[in-house]
């Protein structure tokens, strides 16, 4: 009987160990195919990250005021040229 019970506990042992070493191939294969997709990727998430970084860059200078060297002069006339600033002009002096 107990020759039968270690004989049992053998074969689950054995069993076990199979099904370990199967998980640790099917994970090391798994590990190998990622790093080859990441390895494929890679140029495309640099890429990514440079054109982020200048949309990044181009978003915060259009932010940005621009001011007219004729606003900063404080000059009340307006552009001769520009319909809106004489129109505003008018408007304003009427």
């Amino acid at each position: 009987m107990e020759a039968e019970e270690a004989r049992i506990a053998a074969v689950k042992e054995a069993a076990r160990k199979a099904e370990e070493e199967r998980r640790a191939a099917e994970e090391k294969k798994r590990r190998e195919e990622e790093l080859v997709r990441l390895t494929e990727q890679e140029p495309f998430l640099t890429e990514r990250g440079v054109k982020m970084h200048d949309h990044r860059n181009l978003a915060v200078q259009s932010r940005k005021k621009i001011i007219d060297d004729k606003y900063l002069a404080c000059d009340p006339l307006p552009d001769p040229e520009n319909e809106k600033d004489l129109t505003t002009f008018i408007t304003l002096w009427t």
